[in-house]
């Protein structure tokens, strides 16, 4: 008898715990269809301004479900060209991941930067075929405002703060999603 209590009990957690486990996943999944558009390669470029000059940078993006759509991952390089060699060099080589926290109800974007630089962000917002947030580096804030435009392009802007007040543009970038 109480080894029949102990199996039926053991059943009920079990079946708890994957129903829990089913319903996380499900949530996720549909939190996540809010940035299916982004899903796909990305190439363009983006105009970075930096100490008044102005340099423009050619852009990959690749954003990949995984874990059943429950994360994106985000590959993302930009060259440009190095005016003392003629040559174009990378300027920078990120990857990231976008989840979805069903306990907070938030997004979460978690960034890795060559080389080694990384940050966390708790504030990313999603909004119809568009995302922001605000990252905390480089002595200041950087917001990032991004959405999909009529023309189906991922057009995404930078901006700088040292105090969350006043802001000035320092990038203005257009992707096209590769068929």
């Amino acid at each position: 008898m109480k080894k029949g209590a102990l199996l039926l009990l053991g059943l009920i957690v079990f079946v708890t715990a994957s129903f829990a486990q089913e319903t996380k996943a499900q949530s996720q999944q549909a939190a996540m269809q809010q940035l299916r558009w982004l899903v796909g390669r990305w190439s363009g470029t983006s105009e970075v301004n930096v100490n008044d000059s102005k340099q423009i940078t050619y852009v990959q993006e690749i954003i990949t479900p995984m874990l059943n759509n429950t994360i994106f991952t985000v590959s993302a390089r930009g060259t440009a060209l190095d005016s003392a060699t003629n040559k174009m060099t990378q300027v920078y080589s990120s990857f990231g991941v976008i989840s979805y926290n069903v306990k907070d109800k938030q997004y979460r974007w978690r960034t890795w930067r060559n080389p080694g630089d990384s940050y966390d962000e708790a504030n990313f917002k999603v909004g119809e075929n568009s995302f922001e947030f605000i990252s905390n580096e480089n002595g200041g804030y950087m917001r990032y405002k991004a959405n999909l435009n009529e023309n189906g392009q991922w057009v995404e802007t930078g901006e700088y703060s040292k105090d969350k007040q006043t802001w000035g543009l320092f990038i203005n970038m257009t992707l096209n999603k590769k068929r």
